[in-house]
């Protein structure tokens, strides 16, 4: 009897979008993909640890509650969910013994795979999110700098303010597609 080889199965990391970026009069939208997302939530006694391994390792300082620190480069930035609950988000190469100590600090999942990362960006884009978002964007209620969760077309969404003219979409990987399409509608309907 032959030996039958058995084949081999490489699993390649993929965005949920491939990657997609769309111009729409003046308001881009644009899959970010090369970041990481990890769920942080800090044990008790052990927050002096996790800011001292946060700083050395990433520049980054603990956020309050609905606010978000970001590293002098904007290549990793700590979103404050909840009270002792971020999301940390930064390029992976670069930052493997970091995270690495990181680790020792805390309680984490690796939610890369979970979430799809948007970025909506020009003049116009409050018009487009307003069509979906139930949260008010305007610069007075929603500077930069701050995250809140909400829904936005039936789509559980984290919301971040990264700059003046651009705002961070966090949805589901599951619901991607879905989700993209209504960001779709909202600014061919905004922009025309």
């Amino acid at each position: 009897m032959g030996s039958a080889s058995v084949p081999e199965y490489v699993l390649n990391a993929h965005s949920p979008l491939n990657g997609y970026t769309q111009e729409f009069s003046g308001v881009a939208v644009s899959e970010i993909v090369d970041r990481l997302i990890l769920s942080v939530s800090i044990p008790a006694g052990e927050k002096t640890e996790f800011e001292a391994a946060l700083q050395a390792g990433f520049g980054l300082s603990i956020p309050k509650t609905g606010r978000v620190t970001t590293s002098g480069s904007s290549t990793a930035y700590l979103l404050g969910l909840q009270k002792n609950l971020y999301f940390l988000v930064y390029d992976a190469p670069a930052r493997e013994p970091a995270i690495e100590r990181l680790k020792a600090a805390i309680y984490h999942t690796d939610q890369s795979d979970n979430w799809v990362m948007l970025l909506v960006d020009g003049e116009k884009c409050r018009e487009v999110l307003a069509r979906i978002c139930p949260v008010d964007l305007h610069p007075a209620k929603f500077p930069v700098g701050k995250v809140v969760r909400s829904l936005m077309a039936h789509v559980g969404v984290i919301i971040y303010r990264p700059s003046d003219d651009s705002f961070c979409l966090l949805a589901p990987s599951s619901s991607a597609e879905s989700f993209l399409q209504a960001l779709e509608a909202a600014a061919i309907s905004a922009l025309g």
